[in-house]
């Protein structure tokens, strides 16, 4: 702004201030000099001119109108010029003290913009760079004001300055420079908007933008992705995701098999349609941080009843809670576990009905059960049987019990820790045994 506008706009701030308060002068003058043909107003006048010796009723009505008047708008005026003062409610000037006008503001975000912004003139000449594009494209390694347009031919964007500069409209291009003297190998997100003035242009505004960083990641969690969805898909144990009302959301093709379900189907469904106790571990899911781990048992969609390890655990996605579960099919396990107690029902009631001392022992020469009379034979109290094992009579090592003939015997150790070794003679009982045990019985060896 120049100084004359600067001294215009003063005067007709000056002036302003003057007139405004002359209205109020007239109208209180005025009133005042009216107030004086009122009757009781004459009283109060003669009353101060008898007192003041006849010089009153003077002062009173020559004076007192314009006094008055002179005093309410001086009130105004000072009124007036403390908000004009203020700059919260200036309305003359649109720069106060301290401000900024739009050009300073421009350069201001210009110098502090972290992406680079050029212009060109239609010659292909950098008309305009700010610090970032000077720091980016002008450094010393890179000398000379050729840099930008140095990365554009490297890049080989011949095609995209030309489709700027003729006045397509605002092109967007992606390029790496891979010619760079620091051996860096930066990705540009370059942003052509050309300056139309009278159906020509005349200038070319270019925003380049480092994007490396971004690509970086987001090839990272590209890479991430199908890392995951290769695991997802690949898993031998069957995985499912559960939003908080028990509603399948997605499953793999393990846990698909193990359901007998398709995955539309099984995303039609409810886990409380699958599992009876659904509503109790969604709830413990809840309740529970980290991963809870638990048997559990799947209705088939053929029907019948899968027994699973299921691990699950909860976690969080915005303000909502989901749940993602892990099972593992275990009812072979299961079954072996049904037979293996079964066996050993069996083997208990076998050794429990013979009067002679015999132990159920496994492959490692462990006992695992004993009968009272084997008890009764090796000194031990009941319970105390676990701690046994039978050793090779010679070596000390321990003995597989399939190697004690069915027909014969054998010379063998019953090792116990905290009692003395006990020199026995064993013979199996059964030709094969019922895995993982054998049934042997012993006796006292003669030397003992």
């Amino acid at each position: 702004m120049s100084g004359d506008v600067k001294k215009n706009r003063s005067g007709d701030t000056i002036l302003a201030g003057i007139l405004r308060p002359l209205p109020a002068f007239i109208i209180v003058t005025t009133m005042t000099a009216l107030a004086f043909g009122v009757p009781s107003f004459q009283e109060v006048v003669e009353s101060f001119t008898v007192a003041s010796y006849g010089m009153t009723s003077v002062i009173l009505h020559l004076l007192l109108p314009p006094a008055t008047g002179l005093l309410a708008a001086l009130g105004i005026y000072l009124g007036f010029s403390e908000r004009s003062s203020s700059p919260e409610t200036s309305e003359t000037d649109p720069f106060p003290e301290g401000g900024m006008s739009p050009d300073e503001r421009l350069r201001a975000i210009l110098r502090n913009l972290p992406v680079s912004v050029l212009t060109l003139s239609p010659d292909r000449r950098v008309s305009f760079r700010n610090p970032e594009a000077i720091a980016t494209f002008y450094g010393e390694k890179e000398g000379g004001e050729d840099g930008f347009l140095a990365f554009i031919e490297r890049a080989g964007l011949g095609s995209f300055l030309d489709r700027v500069l003729d006045g397509s409209g605002e092109v967007i291009e992606e390029a790496q420079d891979r010619g760079r003297s620091d051996g860096a190998l930066p990705v540009f997100r370059i942003n052509g908007v050309p300056i139309i003035r009278n159906q020509r242009v005349v200038e070319a505004m270019f925003l380049v933008e480092d994007v490396s960083d971004w690509k970086s990641l987001r090839e990272d969690l590209s890479q991430s992705e199908e890392r995951y969805r290769n695991i997802f898909s690949h898993a031998a144990c069957g995985i499912f995701f559960v939003d908080q009302n028990g509603n399948y959301l997605d499953a793999n093709p393990a846990a698909l098999d193990m359901l007998g379900y398709s995955r539309d189907e099984l995303l039609r469904l409810n886990t409380r349609e699958l599992s009876a106790d659904s509503e109790q571990r969604i709830r413990k899911l809840r309740q529970t941080p980290g991963w809870v781990v638990e048997e559990t048992r799947y209705l088939r969609k053929d029907g019948t009843i899968v027994d699973v390890e299921l691990a699950g655990s909860s976690f969080f996605s915005g303000s909502d809670t989901y749940f993602i579960g892990i099972t593992k099919d275990i009812s072979a396990r299961k079954q072996l576990e049904k037979l293996f107690s079964a066996a050993q029902s069996t083997l208990s009631a076998l050794i429990d009905r013979d009067g002679d001392p015999i132990v159920l022992c496994d492959r490692e020469g462990r006992i695992w059960q004993t009968n009272g009379a084997a008890d009764d034979l090796l000194g031990l109290p009941p319970g105390e049987h676990r701690n046994l094992l039978l050793t090779e009579a010679l070596t000390g090592d321990p003995l597989d019990p399939k190697k004690i003939p069915v027909d014969g015997t054998c010379a063998i150790r019953v090792d116990a820790p905290g009692m003395p070794t006990v020199d026995c003679v064993a013979s199996r009982l059964v030709e094969d045994c019922v895995e993982p045990f054998c049934v042997v019985s012993i006796r006292k060896s003669r030397d003992s």
